[in-house]
This record gives C-alpha cells, structure tokens and sequence, in this order.
C-alpha cells in the first residue's frame, strides 16, 4: 500500500476495518467470492483496482504462478477472474524479495494469453513479460 500511496493514489485497506476479524467475502449473484487485499484509487477519478498482493519468488521456469486447487475457494486464479467479473477491475500485485521487485498484471492482461498448469495440477503459470513494474502501471 505504501508503494500506491507514494505515488498519489488512495488506498481502502478493507482487511484492517475490523482487526482480527476476517474480511466479508464479496457476494454475487452466483456466491460468494474471496475478497482482495485492499481497494487502489487512482488520483484522477478513474474506477478503482482491486489489488491483491502476494509474495512469490520467480519460477525456475521463469514467470510467476498462483496456487490452483480444485475446490474453487482455494483457487487463487479463479476467485481472482470472478472478483473482476462482478465487482471490476483487479489488478495482481507480485512482491519478488529475491529480486527486489515489485510486478504487476489486471486480470485482463493475466487472461491474454492466459496462464499454463503445472504438470501435478497445482499451480497456474504465466511467463515474466505479462507483468510490468507497478511503478509504470502508477504513474498512468
């Protein structure tokens, strides 16, 4: 969030309203839909992103993935593109330590040309060039 705020975006850090509570989930028309990290504002009125952050290090293969699972609570892919289909744009924030870096993808970008699966089925996979540094995505 420090990042967002730095460079003049609003944040709405919806997992800190009610401490050591767990955050509603988003409810739809089709069920409920596990709830993003926090809401970014951009400064110029624009809708907001959803943001959802994780820290993940670079894949030997290159890129970087989300846990996939059957059940669709704990398939990160999948609740992602439903929270953008009903409630607007998300945007998937990677936290590189290894590499001191900062990327991120909307869910749009993730889907073109979407992401493989790992041979065992657990994790989806997209190549290093779909992410952009925040710090571009921020300064649009």
């Amino acid at each position: 969030m420090a990042e967002v705020l730095a460079f003049g975006w609003s944040v709405s850090p919806s997992g800190l309203a009610r401490e050591n509570a767990p955050v509603p989930y988003l409810q739809t028309p089709k069920g409920l839909v596990r709830p993003c990290d926090f809401l970014a504002y951009p400064p110029d009125g624009r809708p907001p992103y959803a943001v959802e952050v994780k820290a993940k290090d670079e894949l030997r293969v290159g890129g970087y993935g989300l846990d996939a699972d059957e059940a669709s609570e704990m398939d990160c892919w999948q609740q992602l593109q439903l929270h953008d289909k009903y409630a607007g744009p998300v945007l998937l924030v990677i936290v590189d330590p290894n590499k001191e870096a900062i990327v991120c993808a909307t869910v749009r970008m993730l889907r073109n040309p979407g992401p493989t699966m790992s041979a065992n089925g657990k994790l989806w996979r997209w190549p290093a060039q779909t992410f952009m540094p925040l710090v571009n995505l921020l300064r649009q």
